[in-house]
């Protein structure tokens, strides 16, 4: 773990210095503290530094709370994390006993609680005190100016600590703050540090382009810091290596190692990064095919490893053992490879021979997933080349182990970068050899209980993090609504019987896997589950879907539509194989492969007919996966019987009644159409964020009738636009934190709302997305630029039938077919206008109709004519409510 010496000088920026001749010894003793710890010399440093805190502890908190932070600092430099975190909270003590603490220092210590927690791989507390840190920020913007190093260290600690999270795009975020800081206060010895920061991060994402500019950024950087040098010149070469550019890859790594044998000492440090450089020098030439400098280089890791005395040695070791298996199963020597692979994992979960509780997460858990994995991969080739069906059901037990493995390491990350970017040499999509293992095994012994495995392995491969952050923030309200007791159906495994229960007959639930020219699919309807596979042409299958995404990129005015080929292609790759158990259905649920993400099945035609798009006979919803879709944890605050003036929240501050002063952003939708949605409604100048944060959020409907953009270079700058202001701008962060527990349903009608990056291992990530995430089941989105007069048409039509008790999804699709009806608005026929709205989650109806059991019709039709008139009589008493009518703002 990198420690910046910027740190600990800057513990104690603002702290009033006293002149040398009357220094008290406190100071005198943190001054040769702080020289010390500048040195590298902690153990020194620690004495002199409690010694100060025993003379200020009961006369000066302030004093005493800076000098724990520092003390904290070295015992991190230590990586003595759980002694770092207490003195931090012991700071936090002396803070309280201060009449008037300084900004900064509660800044310093909330933001060092962040760093210690993140290293104890404590996200949620991590998050907490980084969010802390943020508010102390935003409250006193002046710190920036104050102390701007200290706090670019913060934004820079907090960006990584996302990457245990996968939050990739947030991370991100903080490194072009820092990046922002360091050229407005020109802190250039830092620059480089973020450089290579925002080039793993592009790496994780696999953007390996955009990432070596990055790196070769940092490289080019002016330093005398070695170690640091070193390092850089790794980077480079590790996303050479991703590139497929090989010679260069080894050119770097070359430098690289160059840099460390000047570095006087031999350090134990300097030992371990000599082994890595060899084992990446190692793997870089075997995927040359240079298999015998690659067998020399282990060799030579090998001889550095007996002589090897730390408790780590295993670790090398094991890569060492799988880097000896890839190249024997590069020369097809398959049962060695497989030995070697075992033996990488056993080492792995069992250092030292010590077996490793079973219960218990591996000691290196990064290690035993890539040895797992290539264990798998390597039975399951045995099993293609022989035909041998014990090969087959070894590499299904071990894929499943592997899936486990996966699914309970998720949150974690390794510490250090260098193991990061080992680990990522050899890792790729598991599924994408787990799924045709496991269909193959599947074929050869039909059973429900391999079916119901393979079922858990779509789900994992679909969003096991958006599922795993509901279930979470759902524990956490329960607790906080002292609902402790209830129990939540999420809290059981789904099955895909529990799915086929909850579909009517009418109804399908597709799973889709898309892997090279095989195409895999998890078939579920209330009368049978099916695994199906069959061949697809790739490359015409991407050209279709090219097209299609093509037509929708720009408006095409009243243009002629040309993508019907491309839809009927698509219909016939994707839908037809399954015809067998779809036909008749009415409503699809569809979680979508991320490479076709972006598509609205609507669209689709079956060619037998001009334009006959499945949203002329089908209602289509689309979600993340099953869980997210039937077990949302969010349903048991569902209010069963909101009141009728709130249960709708509308949020349209660009109406075309208002004039605008600010020209950037023009109208969306008129007062007149906002009028016709029952419910509260903030519009114009009142369609402010902080009204929608100071509202409690007991909705059950939220319409943002408003501009919104998605970045594609970077997401977490997407945001939702409310009326021109300060703080005007809802971004995905603020997103992702809203509480929309009693939320059933949020509308965002706006431009390009559900566009976003396909991340492969974080969904789509997108306004939308984070709605979902935030908690909400069922989200109406944009996926493109909205029409107006088309969205306002057809937003209205939706809520007049959820009003009448529709399904959500039944609801979009008769406000479709209404707009295909309606003869103004033919102008609009091309998909672009009318296919960009779509569902995403949970399709029950909002406001179901009640219901009494065994009632006959003429007891239903009594029911309805006494609802009626209760109605009619509380519409009389209640017209003329302020939250039913608009007021205008002057």
């Amino acid at each position: 773990m990198r420690l910046s010496f910027v740190w600990i000088a800057l513990f104690f920026t603002g702290i009033p210095h006293t002149g040398r001749a009357q220094a008290p010894s406190y100071l005198l003793h943190w001054r040769e503290a702080e020289r010390l710890a500048g040195n590298g010399k902690y153990p020194e440093s620690l004495v002199l530094y409690e010694k100060a805190l025993d003379q200020v502890r009961k006369s000066d908190p302030v004093w005493a709370a800076n000098l724990c932070n520092d003390i904290s600092s070295v015992h991190y430099g230590l990586h003595e994390y759980e002694i770092s975190l207490r003195y931090c909270r012991e700071g936090i003590a002396y803070l309280k006993a201060s009449r008037t603490p300084p900004d900064s220092i509660y800044f310093k210590i909330y933001s060092s609680l962040g760093t210690m927690h993140n290293s104890l791989n404590h996200p949620d507390s991590s998050s907490y005190y980084f969010m802390a840190a943020d508010r102390v920020i935003e409250k006193e913007p002046a710190l920036e100016s104050q102390i701007p190093s200290y706090i670019l260290h913060h934004y820079l600690h907090q960006g990584r600590s996302f990457w245990a999270l996968h939050r990739y795009h947030h991370s991100i975020s903080y490194f072009l703050k820092a990046q922002k800081l360091s050229e407005k206060f020109h802190l250039d010895s830092e620059r480089d540090y973020i450089q290579s920061s925002l080039a793993e991060t592009y790496d994780l994402l696999g953007q390996h382009e955009k990432a070596l500019i990055f790196r070769l950024t940092a490289a080019s950087h002016s330093t005398t810091d070695l170690v640091r040098k070193q390092g850089l010149f790794s980077g480079v070469a590790f996303t050479y290596q991703r590139l497929g550019m090989l010679d260069s890859a080894l050119h770097w790594q070359n430098r690289s190692e160059e840099l460390l044998l000047r570095q006087s000492g031999k350090t134990n440090r300097n030992k371990q990064h000599h082994i890595e450089l060899l084992l990446l020098k190692s793997i870089i030439q075997r995927q040359k095919k240079q298999l015998g400098p690659a067998r020399k280089l282990l060799v030579t890791v090998d001889r550095l490893l007996k002589a090897y005395t730390e408790e780590d040695q295993h670790y090398y070791a094991t890569f060492l053992l799988i880097e000896k298996g890839l190249i024997a199963r590069t020369t097809f020597r398959y049962e060695e490879a497989g030995r070697l692979f075992s033996q990488a994992f056993s080492k792995a979960t069992m250092p030292g021979g010590q077996e490793s509780n079973p219960d218990s997460r591996p000691p290196n858990p990064q290690v035993a997933l890539l040895a797992l994995q290539l264990s798998a991969s390597t039975l399951f080739q045995q099993y293609r080349e022989s035909g041998k069906l014990g090969y087959l059901t070894a590499s299904f037990d071990t894929f499943g182990k592997l899936v486990r493995l996966k699914k309970s390491m998720y949150f974690d990350a390794a510490e250090d970068v260098s193991d990061r970017l080992v680990l990522s040499y050899e890792s790729y999509d598991l599924f994408r050899e787990a799924i045709p293992a496991g269909y193959a095994y599947y074929q050869s012994r039909p059973s429900a209980e391999i079916l119901q495995e393979l079922f858990e392995w779509f789900e994992d491969a679909n969003a096991v993090y958006l599922y795993d952050v509901l279930r979470k923030k759902m524990t956490g309200q329960v607790q906080n609504a002292h609902l402790s007791e209830v129990k939540y159906q999420s809290s059981a495994k789904l099955t895909f019987q529990t799915v086929q229960k909850q579909l009517g007959n009418k109804s399908a639930f597709l799973s889709y896997k898309w892997f090279g020219n095989q195409m895999y699919a998890i078939v579920v309807t209330r009368d049978t589950t099916q695994l199906v596979s069959w061949q697809v042409n790739a490359s015409q299958l991407k050209l279709y879907l090219s097209d299609l995404q093509a037509q929708f990129s720009n408006n095409p005015g009243f243009g002629k539509y040309l993508g019907s080929s491309s839809a009927i292609g698509c219909y016939r790759t994707l839908i037809e194989p399954l015809r067998q158990w779809t036909a008749g259905k009415n409503q699809l649920v569809i979680a979508r492969d991320w490479q076709f993400n972006f598509l609205p099945f609507e669209l689709l035609e079956t060619g037998k007919t001009v334009n006959d798009y499945l949203a002329k006979t089908l209602a289509i919803s689309y979600t993340y996966s099953a869980s997210f879709f039937w077990q949302h944890p969010f349903h048991i605050f569902a209010d069963p019987a909101p009141e009728r003036s709130k249960r709708n929240l509308v949020i349209a501050p660009f109406v075309k009644e208002q004039p605008l002063a600010d020209t950037t952003w023009k109208h969306v939708s008129s007062l007149t159409d906002i009028l016709q949605i029952r419910g509260r409604r903030l519009w114009g100048s009142q369609a402010t964020k902080s009204r929608l944060m100071q509202s409690g959020f007991p909705y059950h409907i939220i319409h943002f009738a408003t501009h919104a953009q998605s970045s594609d270079d970077n997401p977490g700058d997407s945001f939702i636009q409310f009326f021109p202001g300060i703080d005007d701008r809802l971004y995905l962060d603020d997103l992702y934190k809203l509480p929309l527990r009693f939320a059933r349903l949020v509308v965002l009608s706006a431009c390009s709302a559900g566009k976003g990056k396909n991340l492969r291992g974080e969904g789509n990530i997108s306004i939308a997305h984070a709605i979902a995430q935030a908690g909400c089941p069922s989200v109406i989105t944009t996926t493109w630029e909205a029409n107006d007069q088309v969205i306002s048409f057809m937003t209205n039509q939706l809520h007049q039938y959820l009003d009448k008790g529709f399904s959500i999804d039944m609801a979009l699709k008769k406000a479709r077919l209404d707009f295909f009806n309606n003869e103004e608005l033919r102008k609009f026929s091309h998909p672009y206008y009318w296919a960009n709205l779509t569902l995403i989650g949970n399709n029950q109806p909002v406001f179901p109709v009640p219901t009494m059991p065994g009632s006959t019709p003429l007891v239903a039709v009594i029911f309805i004519l006494v609802g009626l008139a209760v109605a009619v009589k509380i519409y009389f008493k209640r017209k003329g409510t302020p939250d039913e009518e608009p007021t205008m703002v002057s």
